[in-house]
């Protein structure tokens, strides 16, 4: 009897560990590197469908005007209007600083953008930054929400 349990504790582990195997970490920056630039592929052809579709059907976007737009309907409504206002004709380019794992599905980008060709207004290109959390589901890695900033000067505030 002794055997058995030494034999069952040994075993365990192996057996309750059967499942499906990880996925490596180079493959899962990858593709969250590759939602990245979707969005940004999608702001550059003013794509709102294809825009909205990389996020989560619950996900949300906080732009960096404070404005909080929930799940995918209010991010391509949203987006749109912005497309046909200040960011008509604006190009996006979005550099990732960091991607860490939360857990294996859940992912923290931080990242820095730039979007040129603003008409409106007196600076024609705007630096930010943008913190991106991923989820995977279903095998593929979407956007659950973002999170965005302008600095401003030291001690400056909008509000």
């Amino acid at each position: 009897m002794h055997m058995l349990v030494i034999a069952l504790l040994v075993a365990w582990p192996v057996l309750t560990s059967a499942q499906a195997p990880p996925r490596s970490a180079g493959s899962d920056e990858a593709a969250i590197r590759a939602v990245i630039q979707a969005y940004d592929d999608a702001w550059n052809r003013k794509d709102p469908q294809g825009y909205a579709a990389l996020f989560a059907e619950d996900g949300d976007q906080q732009i960096s005007t404070g404005a909080l737009r929930r799940g995918r309907a209010a991010i391509e409504g949203g987006t749109t209007a912005s497309w046909s206002g200040v960011y008509q004709g604006t190009t996006m380019q979005t550099a990732v600083e960091s991607i860490r794992f939360l857990t294996p599905t859940v992912a923290l980008v931080d990242t820095s953008f730039e979007i040129a060709g603003i008409t409106i207004g007196e600076r024609p290109v705007r630096h930010g930054s943008r913190a991106v959390v991923l989820v995977r589901s279903g095998g593929r890695w979407q956007i659950a929400a973002t999170r965005s900033m302008v600095p401003t000067a030291p001690g400056g505030t909008v509000r």
